[in-house]
């Protein structure tokens, strides 16, 4: 049985592009504001280095869309939820707190954007 090759649409791929791009660069540039914030506002290392590798591993769940897995989506999801949970700990506002699922909500969206009658979301297994 030959597997039909499924094709991704171009604002679908630039948009993960972008997201996996943004990632890294907030997780690579607020590396150095992170350790000041340890430092003098005495918060919790495990909580931002948390926040740390949670952007790191959403780089990783986004590019799993380019292989069609819905397990992409589980994973944002996953690390909406704990990003969530880390920036209340850390005392952030509700609004600043609630930024991760603006975020999915975006994807999401993005995912159903149509081409032909067929949705990237259609075409995750």
């Amino acid at each position: 049985m030959e597997e039909e090759k499924k094709e991704m649409n171009i604002i679908v791929m630039f948009y993960l592009v972008v997201l996996i791009g943004i990632n890294l660069f907030t997780a690579l540039s607020s590396l150095e504001l992170w350790k000041h914030v340890i430092k003098y506002e005495n918060a919790s290392p495990v909580c931002v280095y948390g926040l740390l590798l949670t952007k790191i591993l959403s780089c990783v769940f986004i590019a799993l869309f380019f292989k069609w897995s819905m397990w992409g989506f589980y994973g944002l999801l996953a690390m909406a939820l704990i990003q969530f949970v880390l920036l209340l700990i850390l005392k952030a506002s509700m609004v600043t707190a609630c930024l991760p699922f603006v975020y999915l909500g975006i994807t999401y969206l993005v995912l159903h954007i149509s081409e032909n009658g067929e949705t990237a979301w259609d075409n995750l297994e």
